[in-house]
């Protein structure tokens, strides 16, 4: 799954539920799925840690671009990357 997010929505808890806007990537990490957040400027250093051990892959050097109110353009260096970390 790709995050396009400005926050990483990696909280285990907050304002006393697990299940809300700020905990979405940490639930989507607890089922398995592989994430691949781009775009994130507010993310704590437990969160990255926990975030990583849950198998998040962070790409190098993101520029997000928006081309329209439809439409992103995503650049990233995904040469440390395989096809595999995406299925």
């Amino acid at each position: 799954m790709v995050q396009i997010d400005a926050h990483g929505d990696m909280s285990f808890e907050y304002e006393g539920s697990h299940h809300n806007h700020a905990c979405v990537m940490r639930r989507v990490l607890e089922m398995g799925l592989p994430t691949l957040p781009v775009g994130i400027r507010a993310i704590c250093r437990e969160e990255t840690a926990d975030s990583r051990d849950l198998g998040s892959r962070y790409p190098q050097g993101c520029g997000v671009m928006l081309l329209s109110p439809t439409q992103l353009s995503v650049a990233c260096n995904f040469n440390h990357f395989s096809w595999r970390d995406f299925i």
